[in-house]
Parts: C-alpha cells; structure tokens; sequence
C-alpha cells in the first residue's frame, strides 16, 4: 500500500510540474488549480485567500470549473456555513456534492 501511495504522490508531483512549467503569477495559480482538478477527478477547484480585513471571509483568486458553468474570481464570500470554512481545518477537502454553493 505505501509503494502505491508513493507511485500516485509522485504521478501528482509529475504532472503539476508539467502542467504548470513556465507559468508565472495568476496564469501559474489558474493552471495549477486546473491540474489539481484534473488529478483529483474533480469537475470544480478553486483557491481562495483569507481576507485579514474581514475575519470569516475569502475571495477567490484562481478557479478551474467546467465550460458552462462559471466560478468567478475576485468574488468575496463569507465562510460560515459553507464547507469551505472545514477548508481552513483540513488539509484538504473534497466538496463531493454542492460545491457551487459553496
């Protein structure tokens, strides 16, 4: 099980390097949050930053979703509530159903 674990962390490494070679500022987080959701088979991602202004908020600053559907950036939201407050108690976190409402 660990030899698998280590061969699916490295394949992960493997691509976000690839993906995201000669990218800089937002063009790096934008296709980054791309290859993170390409990796884990997930239709939405998003990164999100604290707001140290406003406790309790974020805004967006880079997000990867399918065409049709829009997840803007630069968009402030509270996180009470919503799964993305567990966000900031784990170190990762999978939304499996509902992550637009987030």
């Amino acid at each position: 099980m660990a030899a698998t674990t280590e061969i699916r962390d490295r394949d992960l490494l493997t691509r976000l390097a690839a993906g995201t070679a000669g990218v800089v500022g937002a063009a790096f987080l934008r296709r980054l949050v791309a290859e993170v959701a390409g990796a884990l088979d997930a239709e939405v991602a998003f990164i999100a930053e604290l707001l140290e202004q406003r406790p309790g908020h974020a805004v967006t600053i880079a997000s990867s979703c399918p065409i049709g559907m829009e997840l803007r950036e630069d968009v402030e939201f509270a996180l009470a509530g919503r799964p993305c407050a567990d966000a900031y108690r784990q170190d990762l976190l999978l939304v499996r159903e509902g992550a637009r409402d987030c």
